[in-house]
């Protein structure tokens, strides 16, 4: 199967991190990038895309060499439909809906059991590979994303910040464009696509511990934070009664933040670290990223 990709279709181009990276997929030079959304979605797209508005039919994929799926939490269980509508269409190559914590760590999933659907997919691709290839990308928590959600509860104006356990075991988080470029990158390089075939890729813009970024905040607003600790075992028990309650929104986002922050160690990636292959032109700098994130929200 050739590994060379023209012409390559997003799923889920409109959400949190779609919005962002679909841009930065857009300055591409060699690639022709449609996008796929829902008949009925109002979404708005630049107008430098070709955008399909369709189902997950094998129609909607005619013509295309790879899908990236971007699908977040609420499309997980649409994932096997777009995957067997992108074998059944022809489609070379797939990107599943990775993008955040190791799922390839059977940890992880036992931690958040609704991540065994992306486990899930991966081993369904696994069965797949005669047919296509895929390429799973590992980010991490999105770095400027959380920053503004509190999803990495630091409050700059509150000047508070939740710890988890000791806070000095580091975590891999990576910004959202950062993202559309490595998927770009990949998909532009022959070579990389081969490298990457049928593999989880681990990209950063950083992975620093909650003590070390805290101390940044401090250091570009010029005032110390008042820390709250919590032990990841008192997180875990609350966030499953929060779960056997029916409280998805509230359970789920404490397990994810066990799993990137705690002191399980889940979620550094820096041994693994593809960011010299895919992400080598890129330069990041935490304290003005940490600028900007202030900025949008004074």
């Amino acid at each position: 199967m050739s590994t060379d990709i023209k012409n390559i279709m997003i799923v889920g181009a409109s959400g949190n991190l779609g919005s962002v990276a679909l841009p930065e997929i857009l300055k591409t030079t060699k690639l022709n990038v449609s996008v796929l959304t829902r008949p009925e979605s109002t979404a708005k797209f630049p107008p430098n895309v070709n955008v399909v508005r369709s189902a997950y039919t094998p129609e909607a994929f005619k013509g295309q060499d790879a899908v990236i799926c971007l699908l977040g939490f609420t499309g997980f269980a649409d994932q096997q439909k777009v995957v067997d509508a992108t074998i059944a269409a022809g489609v070379k190559w797939y990107f599943p809906s990775e993008f955040g914590c190791d799922t390839a760590d059977p940890r992880t999933t036992e931690i958040v059991p609704v991540l065994a659907a992306k486990a899930q997919i991966a081993e369904y691709l696994r069965t797949k590979e005669k047919e296509i290839s895929w390429t799973g990308v590992i980010t991490g928590p999105f770095f400027d994303w959380g920053l503004k959600n509190n999803f990495l509860l630091i409050d700059a104006k509150a000047k508070t910040a939740t710890v988890w356990d000791s806070g000095d075991t580091p975590f891999t988080t990576t910004n959202l464009a950062t993202i559309g470029t490595a998927l770009r990158n990949i998909c532009e390089s022959p070579s990389l696509l081969e490298e990457a075939k049928n593999k989880y890729v681990y990209i950063e813009s950083y992975t620093i511990s909650q003590n070390e970024l805290i101390a940044v905040f401090e250091k570009v607003v010029g005032a110390k934070f008042g820390k709250t600790y919590k032990k990841n075992e008192d997180v875990i028990k609350e966030a499953h009664e929060l779960l056997k309650e029916g409280n998805f929104m509230g359970g789920v986002p404490l397990l994810l933040q066990v799993t990137n922050f705690s002191d399980l160690n889940l979620g550094n990636f820096k041994s693994k670290l593809w960011n010299d292959k895919v992400l080598k032109d890129v330069h990041e700098d935490l304290e003005e990223d940490v600028k900007k994130v202030i900025a949008s929200q004074a």
